[in-house]
């Protein structure tokens, strides 16, 4: 089982009196990414003393300004060449919107839980801001947002809420029903959806509902029998069907 990692809406942290950071920087590959793009900082400013004072800087070693040169440059065109909107990616780009991704949803409070193929749509934005109050102020921000999850039945869960994704870790969907956790994968394709019109949750579960209706039934509840074969959909429990957006039948709550 994976450890979790609870997502709300972000809490900015304030690191210095002129800046505050939005979201999260990992370790390891990101830092080393963060240095290579401090590595074509450089590159610019040599870049511009060259210019300006016709070679002249405050570097020595002429091999380490080169090789620092060479790193900002090729790491530059390296983000043109190899972006993606891949979470995790190397260079990821730092913006894109509504991106579909196949992923997998299951219920961590049972162990041998199976998982669900859905697709979720993700947007990101990451960048600095820069406002003047009495001096210049910085904002860093790094934000996930998680805009809908395509699950089977057609049933569809939108306008959901910021996180931030790490490798290790699934995402809690507390906002939508406790103890469900989603793990995103790689980007969807048409070939996607064709998988996901074909999932079943349960062949033989006791929990029985419509495919074009709201409520669920336990299992000898009389209004069950009204559904037509081609259209019942069975859940495995109450919990994974209120989660699908279905509401226990009246019946079946008072017997």
């Amino acid at each position: 089982m994976q450890d979790i990692i609870n997502c709300g809406k972000w809490t900015s942290t304030q690191l210095l009196p002129f800046l505050e950071v939005s979201g999260h920087i990992s370790y390891g590959k990101e830092m080393f990414r963060l240095l290579l793009d401090f590595c074509t900082c450089i590159a610019i400013i040599l870049i511009v003393m060259h210019c300006i004072f016709h070679r002249k800087s405050p570097f020595n070693k002429r091999k380490v300004m080169l090789l620092v040169f060479v790193a900002g440059v090729f790491n530059r065109i390296a983000h043109y060449v190899f972006a993606s909107n891949l979470i995790g990616a190397f260079y990821e780009r730092n913006d894109y919107s509504s991106e579909k991704y196949d992923a997998y949803i299951y219920n961590s409070a049972f162990e041998n839980d199976d998982y669900t193929f859905c697709i979720a749509t993700i947007s990101h934005h990451k960048g600095i801001s820069v406002t003047w109050e009495k001096g210049p102020y910085f904002f860093i921000y790094d934000n996930y947002f998680l805009e809908k999850i395509e699950l089977p039945y057609g049933c569809i869960r939108d306008n959901l809420f910021s996180f931030y994704p790490d490798g290790k870790y699934g995402i809690a969907l507390e906002h939508l029903y406790p103890s469900f956790v989603l793990e995103i994968n790689d980007i969807a394709t048409s070939e996607s959806y064709e998988y996901l019109k074909k999932q079943i949750l349960s062949v033989d579960g006791e929990i029985v509902g419509s495919l074009n209706g709201t409520v669920y039934h336990l299992q000898g509840c009389s209004h069950a029998d009204q559904i037509k074969s081609k259209n019942i959909v069975r859940f495995n429990s109450p919990i994974e069907a209120e989660f699908y957006g279905y509401r226990m039948c009246a019946n079946c709550m008072n017997t």
